[in-house]
């Protein structure tokens, strides 16, 4: 397993092991790769990040699909970690 991937490293409560942690150019390698991704700070852990079709894509809770569009705040963020 990854030492980036979200499982085990996850409780119920959202408790991240920093180990877990990756700052945005590790993360949108993960992407490339073909994980998907969230941040820590955003509250609800359903945000998820993934590539489609070369586009970077955002899930939000509503199960809908939408274009990510990156903002300043996410490309300086080391909080970054790999999700299902």
């Amino acid at each position: 397993m990854n030492k980036h991937s979200i499982s085990p490293g996850v409780d119920a409560e959202r408790k991240i092991n920093p180990d877990m942690l990756m700052p945005f150019s590790e993360a949108m390698q993960a992407v490339i790769e073909g994980q998907k991704i969230t941040r820590v700070s955003w509250d609800n852990p359903k945000y998820v990040v993934y590539r489609s079709q070369g586009k970077l894509m955002l899930l939000k809770p509503d199960r809908k699909n939408y274009p990510w569009l990156i903002e300043d705040e996410d490309m300086l963020a080391e909080d970054w970690i790999m999700t299902t």
